[in-house]
């Protein structure tokens, strides 16, 4: 049986409901997910209609109760405290497991992926690696950043969106400690936090995940009106599983919404909650001026409801800040 694993707080609790409820809809058999979460009781309600569902055999939540007064703070919105969960998985998960497949809370399911994770977890068996994750960036690209502020050795730094864990070999080889103290060593030099960490930590000795286990789905301003199909390809489509929106453009933004990869969150969306569009505002200015800016160069024209977006938006902008 598939375990799964997220770590993620209240604040991406609808997202994260959102990436279970296209999970549990597309898989073909019974699964296990296991979430560490701040605050549990907040997201009880949505367990409870989730385990009624007949692919799912157990769901566990557990509250994340380690101390990150150490770790570098987070700057960007796109991104919270919860990503840094994921260091003390063994703190949390049931030791007898062999095999976790570690999801972020911003992906959607569009293909049943277990075919795909059964794969790479039995190649992972024939191999000594812990790891089976997808490149994102390879050594003498035009962007070598990585390899300029971080001791890399190897060639290829990973995505750590989506991760197939061997996790007898993770506490064997005492995962969690290495990370925490590679943190300690190379504070100053992280910029995309933990996964600067896991990527110091295995330098470049992980398995080559399915791309389409982690189809990376990065929102581009400037390819607002270029289809998934113009982008990607039919072929590429048709296989898909895991849609990661990478990036911190989400689609859940004014500005992301605009772009046409956004489609396949507001549709799953739409079918979950029965509200056309989300709209979470981190600054109101901003948005409306990307409102205007999208209505202005008709980005509009690439949404399937542009009032109800509109309406959405301005309702949105409404609301008092936390």
């Amino acid at each position: 049986m598939v375990n799964f694993v997220l770590c993620f707080d209240k604040n991406y609790n609808e997202v994260a409901y959102l990436f279970l409820h296209t999970l549990i809809k597309n898989v073909d058999e019974k699964i296990n997910i296991f979430i560490i979460h701040d605050n549990p009781d907040s997201f009880l309600d949505n367990i409870k209609m989730l385990q009624a569902h007949k692919n799912i055999n157990s769901i566990l939540i557990y509250e994340f109760k380690n101390d990150l007064s150490i770790f570098p703070g987070i700057t960007h919105g796109h991104i919270s405290e919860a990503t840094y969960y994921r260091f003390f998985l063994d703190a949390y998960l049931p030791h007898e497991l062999e095999h976790v497949a570690y999801v972020d809370a911003d992906i959607i399911c569009h293909k049943n992926p277990i075919p795909l994770i059964r794969e790479s977890i039995n190649n992972l068996k024939n191999t000594n690696y812990i790891i089976s994750a997808k490149t994102e960036l390879v050594r003498g690209n035009k962007n070598e950043l990585h390899w300029d502020r971080l001791p890399l050795i190897g060639n290829r730094y990973f995505n750590a969106g989506v991760m197939i864990i061997d996790f007898q070999k993770w506490n064997k080889n005492k995962i969690p400690e290495k990370l925490y103290s590679t943190l300690q060593k190379h504070y100053d030099k992280l910029i995309y936090w933990d996964q600067d960490v896991l990527n110091l930590v295995f330098d470049d000795n992980y398995l080559e995940l399915n791309k389409n286990l982690n189809f990376d789905l990065f929102i581009s301003t400037d390819q607002n009106n270029l289809s998934p199909e113009e982008h990607f390809g039919k072929n590429a489509l048709e296989e898909m599983s895991l849609l990661h929106y990478t990036g911190s453009i989400k689609p859940w933004t004014v500005r992301g919404s605009f772009n046409k990869k956004a489609t396949y969150f507001h549709d799953a969306y739409y079918e979950l909650f029965e509200n056309k569009y989300i709209i979470k505002n981190s600054w109101k200015i901003s948005s409306l001026m990307e409102l205007l800016k999208g209505i202005f160069k008709l980005h509009i024209r690439n949404l399937r409801y542009p009032f109800s977006f509109i309406y959405v938006v301005l309702k949105s902008l409404m609301k008092k800040s936390n």
